[in-house]
């Protein structure tokens, strides 16, 4: 019985000390999904990937075409002339397959990198911030069950990204 009681004291104790220890911790929470959305860098990102793809459009298009081409051409051919053509359309349309992998892969690789990019920016700009304004642990809302709306500090951090960027872009302008 005792021993039951020394266990129990401990325990309580135990959750009494870390209790107090965390109540000693600066937290505030971020919504990321919101910091990246609402960041200037991603909206600019986006447009240049899109005039990318756009660019990239034209020289499928052009592809395809002259498949087409191919295709309406060997409608009017005899049997014999028909077998050379047969062998074109397969080499071009073996390019526009090619065409289309790279082109996914290319714009693939390009988004991936834009996004380790703004990724860095936001938890750097949450590091600073916290570090700065004296916050131990960052939680993002998506994680969290609950919170209060006074420890959300995601619009500073939005407004610390944009500021940055804007002061980057007009020095690389």
């Amino acid at each position: 019985m005792r021993l039951t009681r020394i266990i129990v004291v401990t325990v309580v104790l135990s959750f009494v000390f870390s209790f107090s220890c965390f109540a000693q911790e600066k937290i505030c929470t971020v919504d990321l999904m919101r910091v990246f959305d609402e960041y200037k860098k991603r909206d600019d990102f986006d447009k240049d990937l899109e005039v990318k793809t756009k660019a990239k459009e034209t020289q499928r298009n052009k592809l395809i075409d002259d498949v087409k081409e191919i295709q309406d051409k060997m409608a009017l051919l005899s049997d014999k002339e028909k077998e050379k053509k047969q062998q074109e359309l397969i080499t071009k349309s073996q390019a526009l397959q090619e065409f289309d992998q790279k082109l996914r892969m290319e714009l693939r690789k390009d988004w991936d990198e834009k996004l380790r990019s703004i990724l860095e920016d936001i938890k750097k700009s949450v590091e600073d911030f916290s570090k700065k304004e004296g916050y131990t642990l960052v939680i993002d809302t998506k994680a969290l069950l609950y919170g209060s709306k006074d420890l959300d500090v995601t619009g500073k951090i939005v407004e610390i990204l944009n500021k940055n960027y804007s002061k980057d872009n007009a020095g690389k302008r």
